[in-house]
């Protein structure tokens, strides 16, 4: 069974990919950048970019009837990788409440990228429903 996930509480795609998609019982979301849905426009800073990528990817998980506990994997992008510290300390504060300490879904981070619309983050995961 293959399903595609939209919500109105994501940014609308800019090319042609979908928000997320449902495989059986995993679900991968797309890469998300951190557009404002009211301006258009990217938020500023890596920190406030990171919150709301890692928001975007939880309501597109909670379309596909999934939640962040159900992520098994996170792949993230940084323009820098000198990033990675404000990106992480943001990140920890997120994923923490849906994760007991040690159980954290694996995480891939690379830097030097150059991201959609000059994003400083794009963050996408992969989430299999536990039966």
């Amino acid at each position: 069974m293959r399903k595609t996930i939209y919500t109105e509480k994501a940014p609308k795609p800019l090319a042609i990919y979908s928000q997320g998609i449902i495989v059986d019982d995993e679900i991968t979301t797309s890469g998300q950048i951190a557009i404002d849905l009211k301006t258009g426009k990217l938020v500023e800073g890596v920190g406030e970019q990171t919150k709301l990528c890692l928001k975007y990817n939880l309501v597109i998980l909670e379309a596909g009837n999934a939640s962040m506990s159900d992520v098994y994997q996170v792949i993230v992008y940084l323009a820098n990788i000198n990033l990675y510290p404000p990106f992480n300390e943001e990140y920890k504060k997120f994923m923490e409440p849906y994760f007991s300490k040690g159980d954290y879904p694996v995480r891939a981070v690379s830097g030097g990228h150059d991201l959609p619309k000059g994003a400083l983050v794009e963050i996408m995961m992969r989430a299999k429903k536990v039966k």
